[in-house]
């Protein structure tokens, strides 16, 4: 079985020191194959790069993808920064590509980071993304899985294909419900979808480090890519992870993360 976990880091808000070391620690624990990051703080001149340093932690390779750069607070100080997407696996990084997607004014850059990776038993493709946070924005969003499925990369011989990140949509969203229907010749299987796993919020107001939140809201996915003709993976161990604080108090993220088990198909295509 494949472990993946997807997690929304926060740039360098709240005590970021304090928060990376609480990522590192939780995510050791969790043992992962494969870690797909968002909103990763990449500041080389000031010495701060999460990914690196999670990557380091768990002494797994990595591929990063900077974007949307511009002068952030971090703890005391203005830094010129990027907030970036991530993707950390065990294993060497074959090839990768980072498709621009489709944007829309007051949301920004938004591309998406693909990877295919060496996994013994057969390569694994992996994308990471962070969709459009903009209320009102699913038809921008569908739009934006849409560029992401179009990307050639996923054409590659593969074991497995996989989406994760911090989607900004609930499971029963039109805009998944297109991506579970089917896109550009694959169908998609949620983490979320089986009836006795109900899906668990990922974004929650009993974390004091979201921003003032009427309920909780399920925005943090991953799915597993497939051809209609073919078996669709399976899906155990799902839950969401890194949504306690430490014993000292210190919260990882704002966001929860989610780790899911997949069993990978007898053959890839």
């Amino acid at each position: 079985m494949l472990r993946i976990v997807t997690l929304n880091t926060w740039k360098g808000e709240g005590d970021y020191p304090a928060r990376l070391e609480a990522m590192g620690r939780g995510l050791a624990q969790l043992d992962p194959d494969v870690v797909a990051l968002q909103e990763c703080l990449f500041a080389p001149a000031a010495g701060l790069d999460t990914a690196a340093a999670l990557a380091a932690r768990l002494g797994f390779h990595q591929a990063l993808l900077p974007m949307r750069r511009k002068v952030r607070r971090v703890g005391e100080q203005q830094i010129d920064c990027w907030s970036g997407l991530a993707l950390l696996s065990r294993w060497p990084v074959l090839e990768r590509s980072d498709p621009t997607l489709p944007s829309v004014a007051g949301d920004g850059e938004r591309r998406a980071l693909l990877v295919r990776l060496e996994r013994p038993g057969g390569p694994i493709t992996a994308a990471c993304l962070h969709l459009c946070w903009l209320p009102g924005a699913g038809g921008t969003r569908r739009k934006q899985l849409e560029a992401v499925l179009a990307a050639p990369l996923w054409s590659a011989p593969a074991r497995l294909r996989l989406l994760a990140g911090d989607f900004n949509a609930e499971p029963d969203s039109p805009e998944l419900r297109a991506l579970t229907a089917g896109v550009h010749g694959w169908r998609a299987r949620s983490c979320w979808e089986e009836p006795d796993r109900p899906p668990a919020a990922t974004f929650d107001p009993a974390n004091p480090l979201t921003a003032p939140l009427e309920r909780p809201a399920t925005l943090d996915h991953i799915y597993a890519l497939f051809r209609p003709e073919t078996a669709a993976p399976e899906f155990d161990a799902v839950r969401v992870v890194l949504d306690h604080p430490e014993p000292h108090g210190t919260w990882p993220s704002d966001h929860f993360g989610v780790l899911a088990g997949i069993i990978p198909p007898t053959s890839g295509g």
